[in-house]
């Protein structure tokens, strides 16, 4: 019977530190992911804002008569030299 009582009071002793062990994750280690991956996930979209933005000039420049695409294109060499 000794052994029973001993038994219970381990599993309720290890089901205590695993319920500690769940609130750790959920209070401090979850919100920090999510703060980490938002951060990544704002960096990531401001630079494809950014390259967005840099297609948009670059789209409305070649539509352009005499704009910086027309120049290079008079210019000589290849155009796969164009920055």
């Amino acid at each position: 019977m000794a052994e029973t009582t001993r038994g219970r009071s381990a599993t309720k002793e290890l089901e205590a530190e695993v319920a500690r062990l769940i609130a750790y994750l959920n209070d401090q280690v979850v919100p920090e992911v999510r703060r980490s991956s938002s951060l990544g996930l704002r960096a990531a979209a401001e630079q494809l804002h950014r390259m967005a933005e840099h297609l948009d000039r670059r789209a409305s420049q070649a539509g352009e008569p005499g704009g910086p695409a027309a120049e290079r294109a008079a210019e000589p060499g290849p155009a796969s030299a164009q920055p």
